[in-house]
């Protein structure tokens, strides 16, 4: 292997190749430490994001259980409301039926009126002859006395 010399137009210019290396090094080195920063903050950003989701979760879980507690007592008070609305159901059909009763027995008892109006109406006439035939007898039991 054979030994080469340098020259200084190779050292200078392999002191400008380490000069440019050396000068990305330390881009790099900025560049990294931006990124770190970067990174920091992301993970600041990451944990607080984490705290509000924590927060937000047990909101859910409180809100979940109030809900259900809610959605228990609306259906308590529909349960209720059903048992009610079957009563009255009960209760409007039997007045329905009373009502329909009641509506039947006065027209009965309109027909036994109206019956016995006639009846009365025939015992009026019947009574009316009765008393003509009993006045024209007296009248004639008079006249002939006379």
């Amino acid at each position: 292997m054979a030994t080469e010399r340098w020259d200084d137009d190779k050292l200078d210019k392999l002191a400008d190749r380490l000069k440019e290396i050396g000068d990305r090094i330390e881009e790099t080195g900025e560049q990294i430490k931006e990124i770190t920063a970067i990174a920091e903050n992301n993970s600041q950003r990451i944990k607080e994001v984490a705290a509000i989701a924590e927060n937000n979760s047990r909101l859910i879980e409180s809100y979940g259980r109030q809900t259900d507690a809610r959605i228990k007592e609306v259906a308590a008070i529909a349960e209720n409301n059903s048992r009610l609305i079957e009563s009255n159901a009960r209760v409007i059909q039997a007045l329905a039926n009373a009502a329909a009763e009641g509506r039947e027995e006065r027209e009965q008892i309109f027909r036994t009126i109206a019956q016995q109006q006639t009846n009365i109406d025939g015992l009026r006439r019947e009574t009316m002859r009765i008393l003509d035939l009993l006045l024209n007898q007296q009248n004639q039991q008079n006249n002939s006395e006379e």
